[in-house]
Order: C-alpha cells, then structure tokens, then sequence
C-alpha cells in the first residue's frame, strides 16, 4: 500500500493514513512514529494532535463511524417512505461502506467483534461514546423493520434479533470480499439487500420493487 509521503498536519490527514495503517498492520504493528514518517512530520507533532495511540485509535473510529452513520442517513432518506426500500437501500448503502472503507472495516472489527480485547485501548468514556453510534444504527434498523411489519409489507418475528442478523450479515462482507472476485460492489451490495429483505419477510412484490 501506498501511502502520501508529502507534509500533512491537519486531523483529517492524520486520522486518514492512521485509518489505513492500522487497517493494514493492526494496532500492534502501528506506532506513532511510523505514521509520523507515513504523513512527513515528526513525531513531537503528531503528540501535539493525539497524545497517545489509543486517543488516535479513538478518533479513527469516532470519525469513521460518524461517516457511516451519515452514509446511512443519506441512504435511507434517498429511498422515500417505503420501508421495503429503505431497509434494502441502507443494506446496500452498508455493504458499499464495507467495502470500499475496508481498512477502516478492519480496524472496526478488530476492536469490537474480532479482537474484543483492543477495546480496552480506549477509555471508558470513549467506549460508551462508540456504544451510542453504535445503538444509532442498530435503532436505525429496528426502526425500519417495525416501520415494515406495522405495515404489513415485512413479516418480522423478533425485530431485536432481525436487527443484530442484518447489521452482521453486513459487516461480515469484508471476510471474503476480493477486489479480483467476480462480483462487483453494486452486485454485492444488490445481493446482500436481496438477502436482508428475505430475513424481514418482505413481501416479494415490494422488493422486486428494488431492482
């Protein structure tokens, strides 16, 4: 991978090529010092922005998750008042994030899923800040599949596990994906909707609508 070796100090720059870093070599094989030599500036200068290692892994997943959440939004807003559409349009929109912020994705996983123990690099007051973006997106989904079986377009048994079923069905795209693979993002992503609308029951009609 290749990495800007020009000057580079503002927060998003940093927080950036961090995002790859530690997407590549985990947040063992990431120091501080190499990221420094990674953005052309010195060490001292980056502790001026980040004390520590765990705030920068802080900031990589606040910053990362917020765009997420945006993506999201943005997604579900673009698919009108239809839940059928937009539970396959946020589907779609999450598979893409996935995939295309796979570094990030990494990094995510390793901290909360993956490799649980790196959560302690973050302070308690940080994890309970990631827990709320987190509960956004999961009450983002639930809202939806309530909204589709209040209106009788989703057949939805249990809306909690549903939920948590989908959100994980998504994130676990970055286990297999390979840019070489024969599946482009938008089939992937199409794919994933498909299977999502399956598991809320939504009526084939409405989903057909999707295509």
């Amino acid at each position: 991978m290749a990495f800007t070796a020009e000057s580079a100090t503002s927060r998003q720059d940093i927080v950036r090529t961090a995002t790859l870093l530690l997407g590549e070599r985990g947040y063992q094989g990431m120091s501080m010092r190499l990221l420094a030599q990674e953005l052309g500036m010195s060490a001292p200068s980056l502790y001026h922005h980040f004390p520590s290692k765990g705030a920068l892994l802080f900031a990589v997943l606040e910053d990362n998750q917020k765009d997420f959440l945006g993506g999201m939004a943005s997604a579900v807003a673009s698919a009108g008042a239809d839940p059928v559409r937009q539970l396959g349009a946020l589907v779609q929109a999450h598979v893409r994030f996935q995939i295309e912020k796979i570094e990030y994705a990494r990094v995510y996983d390793r901290t909360f899923l993956g490799m649980g123990p790196l959560v302690e690099a973050l302070s308690d007051q940080q994890r309970n800040l990631m827990r709320g973006l987190q509960r956004q997106h999961t009450e983002n989904v639930r809202r939806i599949l309530r909204s589709g079986a209040a209106c009788g377009v989703m057949t939805v048994d249990d809306v909690a596990v549903t939920a948590f079923a989908i959100i994980s069905l998504c994130d676990g795209v970055i286990g297999w994906y390979r840019a070489a693979g024969r599946l482009g993002i938008e089939e992937i992503a199409q794919r994933y909707a498909d299977l999502a609308l399956k598991l809320a029951g939504a009526q084939a009609s409405s989903a057909a609508n999707l295509r």
